[in-house]
């Protein structure tokens, strides 16, 4: 679709504009390139996920701008796409596109995540993805699903610890209906929670 064009083509020239600045490393980069050279369970004060990402991704490409720019930009487009996910179990095609283009219009998404944010897209990307699993969820109670929601709530954990907000309003929003209090009482939530 035209839309996963537009999204790729944005993507790829805010990648180009990083690569294109130089060296020079901001804040959280640099704590990165720093963190990365080994494995914890948590790195200053932030949980562990988005280092271990950045490792890996080290790993196949080198530490350099090149894999800090890949693993964000990455987490970035899985955002948007996660969004789309979500909005499209609610709405038709074009109106989901719509939905997942408007996060343009927050600066922290169009401008700061591009420039120095790291456990926050991560974050942003594990709450997008865990929006598009509950809606699932509630379309369709499988095992499969519940454990995708037990996995996307762990890593959100994982992400940053602002996730606990998150999965705390998703659980009372959720217990305030009665079919989505269903999803929280049926046997497959023990999958989750395991």
């Amino acid at each position: 679709p035209q839309w996963l064009l537009a999204l790729m083509i944005f993507l790829g020239a805010q990648m180009l504009v990083r690569l294109w600045a130089g060296e020079a490393l901001e804040r959280d980069e640099s704590e990165q390139v720093l963190w990365a050279q080994q494995l914890a369970l948590g790195f200053g004060t932030q949980p562990p996920l988005y280092t271990w990402l950045q490792r890996a991704v080290f790993e196949v490409v080198g530490v350099s701008v090149l894999g800090l720019t890949l693993l964000k930009h990455g987490l970035i487009a899985l955002t948007y796409l996660f969004t789309y996910a979500a909005a499209r179990t609610l709405m038709p095609a074009a109106l989901a596109a719509l939905a997942s283009a408007s996060m343009l219009l927050l600066p922290r998404m169009s401008v700061d995540s591009h420039r120095d944010l790291t456990h926050v897209v991560l974050c942003t990307t594990l709450t997008a993805a865990t929006f598009w699993v509950l809606l699932a969820l509630r379309r369709r109670q499988t095992p499969w699903a519940y454990a995708a929601l037990g996995l996307v709530v762990g890593l959100g954990l994982l992400s940053k610890y602002s996730y606990v907000l998150v999965a705390l309003a998703l659980l009372l929003a959720l217990s305030t209906a009665p079919d989505t209090r269903a999803l929280l009482l049926h046997r497959g939530m023990a999958l989750a929670l395991a």
